[in-house]
């Protein structure tokens, strides 16, 4: 795991190596192991290396005589068996790393064929030997990559700060519209990143630039959702059985220790299952809340005893959670305000203390169908049909009730639920899923549309190019998950959680194998009976006990509305209503004061919003 950055022209040495200095540093956290810049007056590399396979080899940025260059971050899985594949065309190969493997394909098939065939995380620039510039991402965005074309250049850089240490980039300003999404979703869907200017690489595309000049394409697209072989339900259950053991053998494949991150869900524990079978020695991790409804490590203790684990549960107080607060919001750089990025923080902090790589279960919910939002899509019809009015009033009954700070309570679900009466079916979870609602923004940012901004987002991420017209609804709400929320959101968070403590974390269900096997499948495969990710609850049965089969959802979250009433109320008073710039001065004080005020005593549980204006407030301060 590693961060890259870099540029095309420029003008003298000096000046490439004091911009790429300035930039690389940005990403040390992301590469401690290694850190090295290349020039040549018409591109500029660097690289930060957190070394995981062939320790002594892999260096990078990875140079050839024929004006090959390439800067890579993540993982390439199954590179062996193309290295095989390398030496026995008679293409040497200089050291063991899935770099030089990497380089090699794509110095030999180009980066078309080479993105068609690997299987990884990754995100890279490469230069061919023609001289353009490509960029390049994985299929679900497990890894990040941020551009920038300006001046006839491209820039890029593996997180936005980074990017933006670039003295040509430098002040760009922070873009009104994107920031309102980013208010009403709690992240920013691809390619906006919240900076005037500057994109995120969709995943499952590459970009080719040459003489001032970019084309973006898309290299992957999801297969049809009845394009699975005609076969009964036990006989794609095996195949997934062989995906996943395949899939979790090539993830601990590393010359570091590595781990599991366990909650004791369906989806980690069955991963621990799979480690399990290919190493007998594999450790896990969790971490203990003092609040019981937050806490998750009995669940987590029972699947690690079920499966003979050798399992570390790590006790978290209030102490931590604020640390985390504060070590959080100091490093984001980015408008991403997915509140489970606190105790991911913590998680990856004392797991990177035993090893340098751990599994994780993300990517089952998104194409399993294991969120509540796939099950209630199916009402989503007659919801539409309900007046607003309803909802409005809906929420003013639940306002009545006394505050609760309990996980996921259910006036919260009620509330969230009803943002939803009179939408369009097909846009409803946007709404679901709201951080300030429209409502919310009115008071507190006036002068936007949030409405409109939903719809437009959901044509981007529906996308008229996508040819999937036929794919049944609650097939499509997968889709919109898999190209927003799971990258932007979710993986974003694990990613930088994990980074910011040197700790890759790899994904098992997001195998390319695995995801097109899952999205081939018809929706009667995983959603049957209300009954999300039913094919893989099938699975499991052969690994767990039926009460971690059958759990429901447990989201990973930490007690945020009792902390923002008392620990944490200084500092977010400060955070939202100290903060200045163009963006919070356009924000209305007495609605913010009020925000505040109903949740601090306790009229309101209005953490949702309270977390995601600190994350704006944080994200678009002066930074040096």
């Amino acid at each position: 795991m590693c961060g890259i950055a870099g540029f095309t022209r420029h003008r003298t040495q000096a000046e490439a190596a004091a911009a790429l200095t300035d930039m690389r540093e940005r990403l040390r956290h992301r590469g401690p192991d290694a850190q090295a810049n290349y020039s040549d007056g018409r591109i500029a590399l660097a690289h930060t290396r957190l070394a995981v396979v062939d320790l002594c080899g892999g260096a990078q940025p990875r140079v050839d005589a024929d004006g090959s260059a390439l800067t890579f971050n993540g993982e390439i899985y199954g590179y062996t068996e193309h290295a095989a594949e390398l030496r026995q065309e008679g293409i040497p190969l200089r050291d063991n790393s899935d770099t030089e493997v990497l380089f090699q394909m794509l110095r030999r098939n180009g980066v078309e064929a080479t993105l068609r065939r690997i299987d990884g995380m990754f995100a890279f620039a490469y230069r061919d030997p023609d001289g353009a510039v490509w960029l390049a991402r994985d299929r679900f965005g497990e890894k990040p990559l941020f551009y920038a074309e300006h001046g006839g250049d491209l820039y890029f850089a593996s997180e936005l700060a980074a990017l933006r240490a670039h003295p040509d980039l430098a002040g760009w300003p922070w873009d009104e519209r994107s920031l309102r999404l980013f208010l009403a979703l709690q992240y920013l869907p691809a390619p906006d990143s919240g900076i005037a200017g500057i994109k995120k690489l969709p995943p499952g595309t590459m970009l080719k630039f040459r003489d001032g000049q970019s084309r973006l394409t898309r290299y992957w697209h999801h297969p049809r959702g009845d394009s699975a072989p005609v076969a009964s339900l036990e006989c794609h259950v095996e195949r997934l059985d062989d995906l996943l053991l395949q899939s979790v053998r090539d993830r601990l494949v590393a010359d570091v220790p590595v781990g599991i991150f366990l909650s004791g869900g369906l989806d980690s524990s069955l991963v621990a299952a799979y480690a399990k079978r290919c190493d007998p020695n594999v450790h896990s991790f969790s971490i203990k809340f003092e609040d019981a409804s937050f806490d998750e490590s009995s669940h987590a203790e029972a699947a690690a005893r079920h499966l003979a684990l050798q399992h570390r549960t790590i006790p978290v107080g209030r102490d931590a959670i604020v640390a985390a607060f504060d070590g959080v919001l100091a490093r984001l750089d980015e408008p991403m305000a997915d509140a489970s990025i606190l105790p991911t923080y913590l998680l990856s902090q004392v797991t990177r203390e035993h090893v340098t790589v751990a599994l994780g279960g993300d990517g089952a919910d998104e194409l399993f169908l294991g969120y509540p939002n796939f099950v209630v899509r199916r009402y989503a019809g007659m919801m539409s049909l309900l007046p607003p009015a309803l909802g409005a009033a809906v929420r003013k009954v639940l306002s009545a009730l006394p505050a609760t700070s309990g996980y996921m309570n259910w006036p919260f679900k009620f509330r969230q639920l009803s943002f939803g009466f009179g939408r369009p079916p097909e846009v409803q979870s946007l709404y679901w899923m709201s951080g300030l609602t429209a409502t919310d923004q009115s008071r507190v940012w006036p002068g936007g549309n949030v409405d409109q901004l939903l719809a437009s987002q959901f044509g981007v991420l529906a996308g008229e190019n996508w040819g999937e017209s036929d794919v049944d609804p609650v097939g499509m709400l997968s889709r919109l998950f898999l190209r927003g929320y799971l990258p932007d959101s979710v993986l974003t968070k694990v990613d930088r959680a994990s980074m910011y403590h040197a700790l890759e974390v790899r994904a098992p269900f997001l195998s390319k194998a695995i995801g097109e096997f899952a999205l081939s499948l018809p929706t009667e495969f995983k959603l049957r009976h209300g009954t999300g990710k039913y094919i893989l609850r099938r699975l499991a049965r052969r690994y767990l006990p039926s009460d971690i089969v059958m759990r429901g959802k447990h989201g990973f979250a930490v007690p945020l509305a009792s902390l923002f009433r008392g620990r944490l109320r200084g500092r977010i008073g400060e955070l939202i209503l100290e903060a200045s710039g163009p963006i919070h001065d356009a924000l209305h004080r007495p609605a913010l004061e009020k925000l505040l005020r109903d949740h601090w005593q306790g009229r309101h549980d209005n953490s949702r919003q309270i977390w995601t204006l600190c994350v704006l407030a944080a994200v678009t301060r002066a930074r040096t």
